[in-house]
């Protein structure tokens, strides 16, 4: 009598490189795989139109800031919005290049924490309801570029907005 199963009176000792697996296959992803040399290409006409809404949303905050609640807007902070403008549309220009790098990118994303920095010191420190802003970019940063960008985007935001707890001009 034979103890493999071969005789079929004894089962077969078990053996998971026959068996099948239980679970199902992973389906095939859908689509082409993004590479992640691509992904500036593919995340630069969405940043550039982000950037516009935060301008208008920011020229009609500082328009109704003064026309309705007669705030005193600084004029630096006028000033810090049409640099937002500019460097938008220098990454715009960047849309036609035929492979835009991550690093600009980046630096765009880091302009933009300065910026928004320089704008809450002017108009009001944290309690400015604009200061979630902040997590925009560290958001683009981390399905765009990658941890490492997300992480330094991450600690510059935090460093930046913790500033504006301590130097701020309040609102006139």
């Amino acid at each position: 009598l034979r103890s493999d199963g071969v005789d079929g009176t004894t089962p077969a000792p078990y053996d998971c490189m026959q068996m099948e697996s239980p679970m199902p296959a992973p389906a095939p992803t859908r689509g082409p795989r993004l590479d992640t040399d691509q992904a500036p290409h593919v995340v630069i006409p969405w940043l550039v139109r982000l950037r516009w809404v935060s301008v208008l949303a920011l020229a009609a905050a500082a328009w109704a800031a003064h026309d309705y609640w007669h705030v005193r807007l600084p004029t630096l902070s006028l000033i810090a919005l049409a640099a937002l403008a500019a460097t938008n549309a220098a990454l715009a220009f960047q849309l036609r290049a035929p492979a835009p790098r991550r690093a600009v990118v980046g630096a765009v994303l880091l302009v933009d924490v300065g910026l928004l920095t320089g704008i809450l010191y002017l108009v009001g420190g944290p309690i400015n309801p604009f200061s979630i802003v902040y997590l925009v970019g560290i958001t683009v940063a981390a399905v765009a570029l990658g941890h490492r960008w997300a992480m330094a985007l991450g600690i510059v935001s935090n460093v930046a907005y913790g500033f504006t707890f301590f130097h701020h001009r309040p609102l006139e």
